[in-house]
């Protein structure tokens, strides 16, 4: 089984300062992720180098995205969410959708020492931490390290699995990152190892043990909430075995490659002809009651297409249009919903708003 990539890759949403004699960005307490940001992973073919350490140069301005295929991270109240009653202790939570489609919840809590992952949520699936996961511990400056031993708990279907782990966690270069909207200077790179096993008894003298060992790499910088690129490897070992002997062995190997390609709301990014720009789609007032105004930060150009959806992910209305319209609430009630702008191009960003309806 291929371990789902959303859940503990949100590491790294986290304030900086640039230490001015070294240009280092350092990982500092806090600060953690705010209501309404949003970054938008889109899948690209791996590149070539993603190589380490101090004043590097990654070039990944001809990065090759694979289809329309994104990965949207909204960060929302964790009292917004289907899931909260869950994770009660959660600072933030994030909704990650698929193409449109929400497909999990994850849950992180910050105190004085770390940033934490407490869970995840599905329909139909919940994973709690019984030990939690360390995402970063704070401080960190370039060449820092630490390890970290965690637990996790799945339940699917009645049916309960404990997986049991360890990582290796460190900051091991920073430099300039160039991806296909822009340059990004003061990045960070942050590099994560994990090693999970657990095991799932079938029936009485057989059973099913998963290994996976991933390598998650994030590119961060100053001023931007939101992880630059990810590379992620994952290597499955599954063992099944009868009566303590092993009867097969599979082996899967699969990596993946995501960069956000649109600045965030207010963030400016330098584009490849030198000039500043900004591109958000903007939903107010929120908290809203009768309607609600949608608003472009940037040229506006071509038609979209919107989508209201419910805090059960059923669609509630939806509409396309090439201006900044209004959308009419006066019939839907209150609670927590998620709007999906997406352009008709598909190669234009799509961007997902939560809105609380009072």
């Amino acid at each position: 089984m291929i371990k789902p990539i959303y859940p503990f890759l949100l590491l790294a949403f986290l304030l900086f300062e640039v230490n001015p004699s070294f240009a280092q960005p350092v990982f500092n307490q806090g600060w953690a992720p705010q209501a309404g940001h949003v970054s938008n992973n889109r899948l690209a073919e791996v590149p070539e180098d993603t190589g380490t350490g101090a004043n590097y140069d990654w070039d990944f301005s001809n990065l090759t995205p694979l289809g329309n295929m994104r990965f949207v991270f909204s960060f929302v109240d964790p009292a917004t969410t289907p899931y909260f009653n869950s994770f009660p202790n959660a600072t933030i939570a994030a909704e990650v959708n698929s193409m449109g489609s929400t497909v999990n919840y994850g849950y992180y809590l910050e105190d004085a020492s770390a940033y934490q992952t407490l869970g995840s949520a599905t329909m139909g699936s919940l994973t709690r931490m019984t030990d939690t996961q360390k995402g970063i511990c704070y401080p960190m400056r370039f060449g820092d390290s630490f390890n970290d031993t965690y637990e996790y708990v799945t339940e699917s279907v009645g049916v309960m699995n404990t997986v049991t782990a360890s990582s290796f966690n460190e900051y091991d270069g920073y430099g300039t990152l160039h991806l296909p909207q822009g340059t990004f200077n003061d990045v960070a790179r942050f590099v994560h190892y994990r090693n999970e096993s657990d095991t799932f008894a079938i029936v009485q003298g057989f059973s099913i043990t998963t290994i996976t060992l991933d390598t998650s790499v994030t590119w961060i910088t100053p001023g931007f909430s939101s992880q630059l690129a990810i590379f992620q490897r994952i290597r499955t070992i599954v063992i099944e075995s009868v009566a303590g002997q092993v009867d097969t062995t599979e082996n899967s190997y699969e990596q993946f490659f995501t960069y956000d390609d649109v600045a965030m709301p207010g963030t400016p990014s330098s584009t490849q002809d030198g000039r500043a720009e900004e591109a958000a789609w903007r939903a107010y007032p929120n908290p809203a009651r009768d309607r609600v105004r949608l608003d472009y930060v940037g040229s506006l150009r071509g038609e979209w297409q919107f989508t209201l959806v419910d805090a059960r992910g059923s669609i509630v209305q939806r509409l396309r249009s090439s201006e900044m319209p209004e959308l009419p609430l006066g019939q839907l009630p209150a609670g927590p919903y998620w709007l999906t702008i997406q352009s008709t191009d598909s190669e234009r960003v799509e961007q997902t708003l939560p809105l609380l309806i009072e």
